[in-house]
């Protein structure tokens, strides 16, 4: 995601040795810029960070790392510190109380200053107006304009990286070997379908058009559905796309929710018992095919029963070499007479811009959760 801020990024932010890691998830909020950190070494979600650059030249940092400790870093080109050295740092937001710390150099440029009483000094600079630090005989004063929306952004990568971390498949690294069981017992690679998947931005594709034959319903009958689903999940401000590359991919009807962030519904007919086991292995090999990164994947919810069957489930790309980064979220339905729907909701490279107001997830639970979907096809 980071395609942008790369060239930046990598000057100052070797913050908790960040020279050794590779990012994950973008964070832009006003004049703070950052986003989410994984080891190279393990691939494990490492911590999420955002800086901003003031006029006399230095960067202050700000970062959560996957224990929630947080840590302040201070980034100057003038600096000529010895790596490893530590240096006593006192630190006072709005001429308050006087934090005492110990900083260490993780560069010669760069300080970095843990914060064990995280709450409450965390409360301080996100209330706070100026932020004094004294250091390596230095005494300067930051502006805190957008610190609260920025820690507040920063808060919430963590959680969304620990949470996709923790319940979920871990994020693959880019030179290791997909297993062939990541799809769970039972479930075997199959040759990806086109019309399951959702494009990445940008990816050109050979797929051609899926007839009529296929579909439960018409095209305008699933339009009625989709807006009769997009209404019962009570999610309103889409518009519908009479025009899309993903109609061309298999899907009947599209809609947009905002810049980078689409959605789409395709039914099909006379689909057997095991379709959402089959159709889920598929997702999963066509969208791991199409990332050119770290590929990650995993089960939200599934649920079977002889009235119907179920799941969510989604994929997620970053760091590709192709700058097509995409998180997807799929809701599968089948019915017991056959008929089978898929529901994806896809942000894009446009969208995952905007990672502070990503509401994909909820989008998609919402739409499995309600009563329309579970009865489509019947």
């Amino acid at each position: 995601m980071f395609r942008k801020f790369i060239g930046t990024l990598a000057l100052c932010l070797s913050f908790m040795l960040i020279a050794n890691q590779a990012y994950a998830e973008r964070i832009r909020v006003g004049s703070w810029k950052g986003g989410s950190y994984n080891s190279k070494k393990t691939g494990q979600f490492s911590h999420c960070v955002v800086s901003a650059k003031y006029k006399r030249g230095d960067r202050l940092l700000l970062s959560i790392n996957r224990k929630y400790v947080f840590s302040l870093g201070i980034a100057d080109d003038r600096w000529n510190m010895k790596r490893r050295n530590k240096y006593t740092v006192r630190l006072q937001v709005d001429r308050k109380a006087v934090f005492k710390r110990t900083g260490i150099a993780v560069s010669s440029r760069q300080l970095v200053i843990p914060i064990n009483d995280r709450a409450t000094f965390f409360r301080m600079v996100k209330g706070g107006s100026k932020l004094w630090i004294e250091t390596n005989g230095l005494n300067r004063g930051y502006n805190l304009r957008g610190t609260s929306r920025a820690l507040n952004a920063t808060l919430r990568c963590v959680k969304r990286q620990l949470r996709y971390a923790n319940n979920f498949d871990q994020p693959r690294r880019v030179d290791e070997p997909r297993p062939d069981t990541r799809y769970g017992s039972g479930e075997t690679r199959t040759k990806p379908n086109r019309y399951v998947n959702l494009p990445s931005k940008n990816t050109q594709r050979k797929t051609q058009p899926v007839t009529s034959k296929r579909f439960a319903v018409s095209s305008e009958k699933a339009l009625i559905y989709s807006i009769n689903l997009l209404s019962d999940a009570g999610i309103s401000g889409y518009k519908i796309l009479e025009k899309s590359s993903l109609k061309k991919a298999g899907y009947q009807a599209v809609w947009s929710y905002s810049k980078g962030k689409i959605g789409a519904l395709a039914t099909f007919k006379s689909r057997r018992k095991d379709f959402v086991d089959t159709q889920t292995a598929k997702i999963l090999g066509d969208d791991a095919k199409s990332c050119k990164g770290k590929f990650a994947s995993g089960f939200r919810k599934s649920d079977t029963s002889k009235n119907w069957s179920g799941r969510r489930l989604f994929t997620i790309c970053s760091s590709s070499s192709n700058g097509n980064d995409f998180t997807i979220h799929y809701s599968i339905g089948l019915q017991p007479n056959g008929r089978a729907t898929i529901v994806a909701t896809l942000v894009n490279g446009d969208g995952l811009d905007n990672a502070e107001n990503d509401d994909s997830e909820a989008i998609d639970q919402a739409i499995y959760k309600s009563r329309t979907f579970r009865n489509l096809g019947r």
